[in-house]
């Protein structure tokens, strides 16, 4: 099955790109892979400075649980003391998820003072300004994406004949697929 559904999301993808031959979507889909593509070098700062908050909340959930004797089978127990709790605890506060933030006065509560310093600047940096900045990232994409919106139509237009034109050989066969290219544009 999972290969399976590997298959359908391919599949599906793929209508996309006859998708794009529909007047309205085509440079809304355009818009989409071109978002993409720009946000790249942002997620790559963002999993850098998600992974550093990460190992921070660990090290001191393990430094909490070390030295502030918080007993394991508590509900209160802290879920960012292994790396995976504290990479999910992470994941769920970039999207704006902070509930799991009054765990920080269980045990002897000696590590409450860093917890909520480093609580205070994840916070800040991942929801406020990280997702502020993929929000003007995506922006600007979709205002050039605008400015250019009857070209990219007719460039994913001329893009599906070139790609399909060996189906129908209307004029024999070519062998040269660079040729036709350059004939149609």
């Amino acid at each position: 099955r999972r290969l399976e559904a590997v298959a359908a999301l391919v599949i599906s993808f793929k209508a996309l790109y006859f998708a794009e031959l529909i007047v309205k979507l085509a440079p809304i889909i355009q818009t989409i892979l071109k978002m993409l593509a720009d946000s790249i070098g942002f997620m790559i700062i963002l999993l850098i400075v998600q992974f550093a908050f990460v190992v921070s909340f660990w090290l001191l959930g393990k430094n909490q649980l070390q030295y502030d004797s918080v007993p394991t089978e508590s509900e209160d127990f802290p879920s960012y003391t292994t790396f995976d709790g504290a990479c999910s605890f992470i994941y769920e506060m970039s999207l704006g998820e902070v509930g799991g933030f009054g765990m920080y006065e269980v045990g002897a509560e000696s590590h409450q003072l860093p917890l909520w310093i480093v609580f205070i600047l994840a916070s800040f940096t991942l929801i406020i300004h990280m997702m502020n900045m993929l929000i003007a990232i995506m922006t600007n994409t979709f205002e050039e994406n605008q400015a250019v919106q009857n070209l990219i139509i007719s460039k994913t237009k001329l893009r599906f004949v070139i790609d399909n034109f060996n189906l129908f050989q209307p004029f024999g066969t070519v062998e040269d697929k660079q040729k036709i290219s350059y004939i149609v544009t």
